[in-house]
């Protein structure tokens, strides 16, 4: 793909991976691997009603937070992708064939994989429990696996650096969201905060803001 890349490297590409566990306060995000989910094992041969298995694997979370979320409480259902290794002597292309497969260089033990998008599925999000997380992505991962999605769904090619600046008010966001879990031990309750005045010491004393409106300035 022309204008920005279509892979990074582990450092670049993870907030947390390769044992390093996210943080169970930061919200769902695109990009987020699960260990041990079970999706169903879908062949070319068309089952027969009740035969189809569900064979637990490593996926990744497909949608943006606002398709995860409803406000601050979690969706009933939610798109995933399985994660697979990278054959022996693949090489990527970054382009045609390729354009359904996300890379995740070095995702665990140093082992290349990658999500097949072509796979998504839709879920019961009760099946990615406390403790399945395994890795998420930074925002230039985030930007990286969006660029990707509207690439292979779309053909659309915006660039990077545009997929990049769009998200960073969702990026801002997560941060905030993340510390309100901190403090309250949940998500929920963080949108009506959010939407509500807050007071602060400000230049003159103390005034009231919306700490939605604060989160969109430092964009």
């Amino acid at each position: 793909m022309a204008d920005g890349p279509w892979k990074l490297p582990a450092g670049d590409l993870y907030m947390h991976h390769d044992g390093e566990l996210p943080s169970e306060a930061r919200p769902l995000c695109p990009g987020d691997v699960f260990e041990d989910i079970p999706l169903p094992g879908i062949t070319g041969d068309t089952p027969e009603v009740g035969e189809l298995d569900l064979i637990p694997q490593r996926v990744m979370l497909l949608p943006h937070p606002c398709q995860n979320y409803h406000g601050d409480v979690l969706r009933q259902f939610l798109v995933v992708a399985p994660v697979r290794e990278v054959p022996p002597n693949k090489a990527f292309r970054s382009k045609g064939g390729d354009w359904g497969k996300f890379p995740l260089l070095g995702l665990v033990d140093g082992t290349d994989m990658y999500c097949d998008l072509a796979r998504a599925c839709s879920i019961p999000s009760s099946w990615l429990g406390t403790g399945k997380r395994s890795a998420c992505l930074s925002l230039e991962g985030i930007a990286l696996l969006s660029r990707r999605l509207m690439v292979c769904f779309t053909r659309w090619k915006p660039t990077h650096e545009n997929v990049r600046a769009e998200l960073v008010p969702q990026w801002l966001d997560l941060i905030v969201w993340t510390a309100w879990f901190e403090g309250h031990g949940q998500h929920e309750g963080y949108e009506d905060w959010k939407r509500g005045e807050v007071q602060i010491q400000g230049p003159q004393g103390p005034e009231l803001v919306l700490p939605r409106d604060v989160i969109v300035s430092r964009t």
